[in-house]
């Protein structure tokens, strides 16, 4: 297990990445896990300052018991007032739905407040996650982003490349081996 850059090499250029409400995970990617009783979601937290964020993050890598295990972070921070209606929406909507229903919705109120957290009604910020699956075409997929928006940051991810961007026109970049992420989750340790 090794530390991505995002955590190993977090300086001035990628400290917005841990600014304002963040949502983090530690999530197990094994998708072929053969303990099918283990969750995916293992740990959910919020954090609301940079102090806060490298708590969660030191908490959650303290957590970590298999090698398949990631934490990832909110790309975008996250509206107070925008999730709150959210959230109130679906509180809203249980009304309706049988007793027990209704009362699992609350029993379980704090997932559910992060899921409203993450919903993208509720980001505040517009950044993009760019997806690269390749080692090899890192320098040209940067070069064509640079000529459509701005890098804001880039970083190595266990198959390929991850960079954040400012928001720009999708349909213009054409790059085959990229998925582009409006409201993505940061890997910020694997």
């Amino acid at each position: 297990m090794t530390f991505t850059s995002v955590w190993e090499n977090r300086n001035e250029k990628s400290l917005f990445l841990c600014e304002g409400i963040r949502c983090q995970i530690l999530i197990n990617r094994d998708i072929n896990n053969s303990n099918k009783s283990s969750p995916r979601f293992v740990k959910r937290m919020i954090s609301n300052s940079k102090s806060e964020f490298e708590s969660n993050i030191v908490s959650l890598m303290s957590m970590i018991k298999e090698p398949t295990e990631r934490i990832y972070s909110s790309v975008n921070n996250r509206n107070f007032k925008k999730s709150l209606r959210v959230f109130k929406q679906k509180q809203l909507d249980n009304e309706f739905m049988s007793d027990e229903q209704n009362f699992d919705f609350h029993k379980n109120i704090y997932n559910n407040w992060f899921s409203s957290l993450c919903s993208p009604e509720s980001r505040d910020s517009r950044l993009f996650l760019i997806d690269l699956d390749t080692e090899n075409d890192s320098q040209q997929c940067h070069e064509k982003l640079s000529h459509l928006t701005d890098v804001k940051f880039m970083y190595k991810t266990k198959k390929g490349w991850h960079f954040v961007t400012d928001p720009f026109n999708h349909q213009l970049f054409l790059f085959d081996s990229c998925e582009i992420k409006k409201d993505g989750m940061v890997l910020v340790f694997y």
